[in-house]
């Protein structure tokens, strides 16, 4: 090896550090008489010893305490006394398991006609209408799941048949903000057609976003929390939705759900402690106005589960759409009629909902006619469309061109009826 600077300073230091080991055992510690000189001068000396030693533990007597025994009440009496800490709760992850019957049973629900809108909706498709408003229907789709500039990253893919394969990380934009430009450009598309089209346009309609409701019920006395939150809303300021339909006895059928089986169940349990069981509505108490007009909902397949985990069925996506019609209907009514309504409307409350997960989408009237969940002679009325697709997953880039595939105007044409529906 080759004597370098760095190798002979570390060999030198090497040599001095063997010299040293060697000498430091032949040496011995000479007694210099510092201990007398000390104690000549009254000064005391320990040893080191004697200073090191770890005292012994110091452990107190043990007093030992006379616990009077517990005297058991009676569990009946017990559970009287105390308040009932049960809540049950439907919140925008949830869905019913049985879906459409558990629902229809839940909300005293049901369909006059399955499968359509009801006649005064119906009239108003293709009443209202543009001659290039699919080609801005396209625009807006394209603007919304191709142009926008947000990348992130997006769910992880899974193969059902090879679990363990790894895909590449995808980036783009996400669900939530597809879905919310895609319904706000839509909404503001039907604004246009509307103003710009022959018919008389309606009154002036409000847009709130991410409004929340909270509405507290019970359901053969245990309580019941519908905690829900409509993307959009679009609201009136004038009157509220004329009722769909007029109020009829409701129909001997059997029921649709199983009345041994109770239909709160898959739905979630929490605490008083943890929730507001009050009620809850997105504008100030004592304003005159606006009314609920159309809510607009978010479905995300990463957020709203099952509950035990396996993937969510269109009819459970359809009693989702039920159960939040219902709640911003009983909202509405609480808020017009006061806390203190029970049984039958004098006059029944109507609300429009549109569930979308940015592609599809799923349209639904509700009317409230009675608050009464366990009514056999007036039921509540629900009339939603099948689902729709708007567009084909394939839309977007196509070998670097934006393109929209499958494209279905009736989305566009149903939109725009509940838009104009109502002054």
């Amino acid at each position: 090896m080759r004597l370098t600077a760095p190798c002979y300073k570390h060999n030198l230091w090497r040599q001095f550090k063997a010299t040293w080991r060697v000498q430091g055992k032949k040496r011995k510690i000479l007694d210099a008489g510092l201990k007398d000189r000390l104690e000549k001068n009254n000064m005391v000396v320990y040893d080191a010893k004697d200073i090191a030693v770890i005292p012994p533990p110091h452990i107190d007597e043990v007093q030992t305490l006379l616990v009077p025994p517990v005297i058991k009440q009676d569990t009946e009496q017990g559970e009287a006394k105390q308040p009932i800490k049960r809540l049950l709760a439907f919140r925008d992850n949830n869905v019913l398991l049985e879906g459409m019957d558990q629902a229809k049973r839940l909300t005293n629900t049901v369909e006059p006609e399955p499968g359509i809108l009801p006649q005064q909706l119906t009239s108003l498709i293709d009443a209202v209408k543009l001659p290039e408003q699919d080609d801005l229907a396209k625009r807006c789709i394209l603007s919304s799941i191709a142009f926008d500039a947000e990348q992130v990253k997006l769910p992880i893919r899974k193969n059902p048949l090879k679990r363990m394969w790894v895909f590449p990380r995808d980036y783009g934009i996400s669900q939530p903000r597809r879905s919310r430009l895609l319904n706000s450009r839509l909404l503001q598309l039907c604004e246009m057609i509307s103003s710009n089209s022959n018919a008389p346009a309606p009154n002036h309609r409000l847009i709130a976003r991410d409004a929340h409701f909270s509405v507290p019920l019970h359901w053969n006395e245990t309580p019941v929390l519908l905690d829900v939150t409509a993307d959009l809303l679009l609201m009136t300021s004038s009157a509220p939705l004329p009722p769909a339909a007029p109020v009829t006895p409701a129909p001997e059928a059997p029921p649709p759900f199983p009345s041994y089986i109770s239909p709160l169940i898959s739905l979630q349990e929490t605490d008083f402690a943890a929730a507001k069981f009050e009620h809850e509505f997105p504008v100030k108490d004592g304003s005159q106005g606006p009314f609920v007009h159309t809510a607009i909902v978010n479905f995300d397949k990463e957020v709203v589960k099952n509950l035990y985990g396996t993937e969510v069925l269109p009819h459970q996506i359809t009693s989702r759409s039920l159960m939040k019609a219902f709640a911003f209907s009983f909202a509405q009514a609480r808020r017009i009629h006061g806390d203190k309504m029970q049984g039958a409307l004098k006059t029944p409350v109507t609300t429009q909902l549109i569930q979308t997960d940015g592609r599809w989408f799923h349209f639904a009237v509700m009317q409230l006619n009675t608050t009464n969940l366990q009514d056999p002679n007036v039921s509540n009325y629900f009339w939603s469309l099948p689902i729709i697709e708007m567009y084909g997953p394939s839309s977007g880039y196509d070998d670097g061109r934006p393109v929209v595939h499958d494209y279905d105007n009736r989305v566009l044409k149903t939109m725009l009826a509940f838009y104009n529906n109502g002054s």
